[in-house]
């Protein structure tokens, strides 16, 4: 299960940082002096709508990403124990066969 997660969150965050290069800079300031503000990736007028969908998803998948997050904190092993007890480490952990 911790893998699934894991895979989620890892998925979530390439996509969040994808959709926020690929949206538009809502002031313009030195960026859009000197790219050239009146064009935009998506052409002159196809923006609006594509920038719109990109940002309602950029909003859910962020959610997403930080409920993933929490799960992932809640889930994990308590880890707490000192390496003195590295017996009971093993136990709970997924990787115990790492140890034998």
């Amino acid at each position: 299960m911790e893998y699934v997660l894991a895979a989620l969150l890892l998925v979530s965050a390439l996509f969040l940082v994808v959709a926020v290069l690929l949206q538009k800079d809502k002031s313009n300031g030195l960026s859009g002096t000197i790219s050239g503000s009146a064009d935009t990736f998506y052409g002159r007028t196809g923006g609006s709508r594509i920038e719109a969908v990109l940002e309602k998803w950029t909003v859910i998948v962020g959610v997403i990403f930080a409920l993933l997050v929490f799960i992932m904190y809640v889930v994990q092993p308590d880890y707490t124990y000192s390496m003195e007890n590295i017996g009971y480490w093993k136990e709970i952990s997924e990787f115990s066969t790492i140890f034998d």
